[in-house]
């Protein structure tokens, strides 16, 4: 595990370099915590606040995942709750039965987009380089 002392302290970064010695299938991922939407402006910056109380889930983003297909081809699971995000559209699935539950408030998104922008991460650059395909980024 490995952390950045430049990164917020909201922000996790965990890179897995796969042992090809071990038969686990450990993907290379970066995780992103969402603070409290009351904590987010509308263009993605976060408010300073001195301790953060709730958060939104703890998402990953895979470099290679196996169901690469559904909700979207650049999506995160959740940790903390059986849902999986598509990053384009910011709609929130069901895990276990692929239902859709909610979308992530518009600010949420585009702060996890600038999080993971920082990142600069060659897996994350190239599914993030067709800034259209982001519902979010628009007015």
């Amino acid at each position: 595990m490995w952390f950045h002392a430049d990164l917020p302290a909201c922000l996790s970064l965990v890179v897995r370099q796969k042992n090809m010695s071990d038969e686990s299938d450990v993907n290379d991922s970066v995780e992103v915590l969402v603070p409290d939407f009351r904590e987010l402006l509308d263009d993605g910056r976060r408010v300073s606040l001195a301790v953060t109380v709730k958060h939104n889930g703890k998402w990953r983003f895979h470099k290679s995942d196996a169901d690469t297909v559904f909700p979207s081809d650049f999506h995160a699971h959740r940790l903390d709750e059986a849902e999986k995000l598509d990053m384009y559209t910011g709609y929130v699935w069901s895990a276990t039965t692929n239902k859709m539950l909610y979308r992530m408030p518009k600010k949420a998104m585009r702060y996890m987009f600038d999080q993971l922008e920082e990142m600069k991460q060659e897996f994350l650059d190239a599914k993030m380089s067709n800034r259209s395909k982001f519902s979010f980024l628009g007015s």
